[in-house]
């Protein structure tokens, strides 16, 4: 069993991952169980919500350890993934660790679309450790909350005007989208611009399947 770890407590976007997974996987999709940390905070948009959430999400993964064949931490900048990888036995995968990964096979230089500007700086921090911020084109917040993006049409508007400006203007060749509450939306933002475009969760979980053999 993959264990998909929202480490925020909203639930909403815990169902939506659920369902845009399941879509994708199919058959797969029997063999991953997304959970809410319910203790996290309600979104992680700055630095102090993601360190406000690796405690409750490692206690929550602790419980989930003899069940686990591997865990997905379902949200950008991967929270806490070292110190889950050091706390578990299984394999730990980060959606951002995995997608830019995935990125810099597809592309020459990804853009990234992020949530909120108070994200920006996280994750460019984040890639500097990866080593791969030379090949990053550019990183574009939505400006939105997390609440905001029940908006459907509002939202999948944004992420097309932002994918189109890293594609046009800061000459990305693949897009990651930077948010896990974005995941349902894929599709139609790389039909709609014509690149590949990246959702983090669902490759952060094809590589855990691919890796534990389910």
């Amino acid at each position: 069993m993959i264990i998909v770890l929202n480490p925020n407590s909203t639930e909403r976007i815990t169902r939506e991952v659920e369902g845009a997974l399941s879509r994708v996987l199919s058959d797969d999709a029997a063999c991953v169980r997304c959970v809410t940390v319910h203790k996290g905070p309600a979104a992680i948009v700055t630095q102090r919500d993601s360190d406000a959430a690796i405690m409750p999400m490692l206690d929550l993964a602790a419980s989930f350890e003899t069940r686990a064949d591997a865990f997905v931490i379902a949200c950008f900048s991967d929270p806490g993934i070292h110190s889950l990888r050091e706390q578990s036995r299984k394999p730990v995968f980060g959606i951002a660790e995995s997608s830019v990964s995935a990125g810099l096979k597809v592309g020459r230089r990804f853009g990234v679309i992020a949530i909120s500007p108070e994200s920006v700086e996280r994750h460019f921090r984040y890639f500097g450790a990866l080593g791969c911020r030379d090949r990053l084109a550019g990183e574009l917040p939505l400006g939105m909350t997390m609440g905001e993006l029940t908006d459907q049409a509002r939202t999948m508007s944004a992420l097309v005007r932002a994918g189109q400006t890293l594609r046009d203007t800061h000459h990305a060749d693949v897009i990651i989208l930077g948010c896990a509450g974005f995941t349902a939306h894929r599709e139609i933002i790389e039909e709609k611009i014509g690149i590949p475009v990246i959702d983090p969760v669902s490759t952060a979980v094809t590589e855990a399947l691919s890796k534990t053999s389910l």
